[in-house]
């Protein structure tokens, strides 16, 4: 209608016209000059009969079996099934400045789905990085090693995972000088050997699970090689080349060092199988990250005292004591508990409290790995020993003998670890249906094999186990697999 037109009526009828039709007018010319409301499939920006903006919530689901489904919810609402692959999308959109929180209420049979940037603020776009990642549950092997010339072979330590997903373990053997390698697996799958052991004074065969620090930089042991072929400490980035921060020396400096490190501060903390001042019984070690500097701070082997420490210490922080087990020595012979306090100048002797002694029979004894904390408690577990011989679990209120039952494991090496409901998975080396070892999960009861490896998955686990933060468990098996020299697995329960 032309402004002419309106001014032609309200002579005609009146101001009143003129009022009514200048508020028509205006109606009409707010109706037809909003932006469209946009398909949420094109990714525009929907809008109501107000005209103001919603943002739609979207993203991918990976890995999901054929002939599945999941379940999602956004805001405790707004279900949306997802039964294959692919993208998706919910359907109410939001305002910005709304939050979001993406949920899974069903899982796929026989899977775990676990997600990332779930949750958020809309902002003035839609959100379109909701990940839904989907794995089989029960055991997944993620890498066979031996698979080409220059990879590790008979993995005996744990794996750490950094903030991204990645892994990073050792193995004993394989690499460029078949002394030992260190490798990452890429939380997409991408395995590479980072540093191949045995050249000139390097370290060769670690054992010992690395540790990592907020930085991104892995320290670890090699129970030979350095400069006098005692073993060395070392550190290396996914990006930077392996570096020697110490070699073992002549008694009485430790050697051969085959439990974990711990990191408290600028200090490496861990202990020596063999060396020391006493009957090459080994020692517990400071090393300073800063200068290099190295300290004994107890030679096990002394009169009653115990020797021979495998597993490496745990830190209680609020007492600034360590605590550890020696597989031999004590009162019978059979290994003990002891607990460290270092003094704050590593010069000064530290206070060593020779805490337990096992006695043997029935009793744990050759404990191998490093002590846990689990529920406010330290626990463990003895390589023999028990009322079958076969090994123990010990700590308080967690006392059990491998090898009740039939197709039990035996003989547990690797440190355990607990999940978030404070119960327990650890490993045996033999045991299991066809003797290869065993997986176990303990809640409130004793004990029970969850997988029983069989040569194909791997077999004759060493290493520590590890869970991330989904509850998902990884681990070694020193032999087995697709080519017989040992495979890293996921448990997903």
């Amino acid at each position: 209608m032309e402004i002419t037109e309106v001014f032609a009526m309200a002579r005609a009828s009146g101001w009143i016209a003129i009022f009514l039709l200048v508020n028509a007018l205006t109606l009409s010319a707010c109706q037809n000059g909003s932006s469209g409301s946009g398909s949420s499939g094109s990714g525009s920006s929907g809008s109501g009969s107000s005209g103001i903006s919603t943002y739609t919530i979207s993203g991918t689901v990976s890995g999901l079996a054929a002939n599945q489904s999941l379940s999602l919810q956004n805001n405790a609402g707004d279900t949306l099934i997802v039964p294959v692959d692919g993208a998706f999308q919910f359907a109410t959109g939001l305002l910005a400045g709304a939050s979001y929180a993406v949920t899974i209420t069903a899982q796929p049979g026989g899977q775990q789905c676990v997600l990332n940037h779930a949750s958020g603020t809309v902002g003035s776009s839609h959100v379109t990085d909701v990940f839904v990642t989907c794995v089989n549950q029960g055991v997944t092997v993620l890498h066979d090693f031996g698979s080409a010339t220059g990879d590790g072979t008979t993995p005996q330590g744990g794996l750490v995972m950094d903030a991204s997903g990645n892994l990073y373990g050792t193995t004993v053997n394989g690499g460029a000088y078949g002394l030992g390698t260190v490798f990452e697996l890429s939380a997409s799958g991408d395995y590479r050997v980072l540093h191949s052991f045995g050249s000139g004074t390097d370290g060769a065969n670690p054992v010992a699970t690395m540790i990592m620090d907020g930085a991104g930089n892995l320290y670890g042991t090699t129970v030979s090689g350095g400069e006098s072929g005692r073993g060395t400490v070392f550190t290396l980035t996914p990006s930077t080349p392996e570096r020697v921060v110490y070699s073992f020396g002549p008694a009485p400096d430790g050697a051969n060092p085959q439990g974990k490190l711990v990191q408290v501060g600028n200090n490496l903390f861990g202990t020596t199988v063999s060396g020391g001042a006493f009957h090459n019984g080994g020692t517990v070690f400071q090393v300073t990250l800063s200068t290099g500097a190295e300290w004994v701070l107890h030679s096990f082997g002394d009169v009653s005292d115990g020797y021979a420490p495998y597993g490496g210490l745990l830190f209680a922080g609020s007492n600034g004591a360590f605590y550890g087990t020696t597989s031999a020595g004590g009162a019978a012979d059979y290994g003990t508990l002891f607990s460290l306090i270092p003094s704050s100048d590593p010069s000064v002797p530290p206070r060593y409290t020779l805490t337990g002694s096992f006695v043997g029979s029935t009793d744990s004894h050759s404990p191998r790995s490093s002590l846990i904390q689990a529920l406010f408690q330290y626990a463990g577990t003895a390589y023999e020993g028990g009322a079958y011989g076969k090994g123990t679990l010990f700590g308080p209120g967690l006392s059990y003998a491998f090898g009740s039952v039939a197709g039990d494991g035996a003989n547990p090496w690797g440190a355990m670890v607990v999940d978030a409901n404070g119960h327990l998975y650890g490993t045996t080396v033999n045991g299991g249906a066809k003797d290869m070892g065993t997986l176990f999960f303990r809640d409130t009861s004793i004990p029970r094999v969850v997988f029983a490896f069989d040569g194909s998955s791997g077999a004759h686990p060493y290493g520590d186990l590890m869970i991330d933060s989904n509850g998902f468990v990884y681990g070694t098996t020193s032999s087995g697999g697709a080519h017989g020299s040992g495979t890293m697995f996921r448990y997903v329960p």
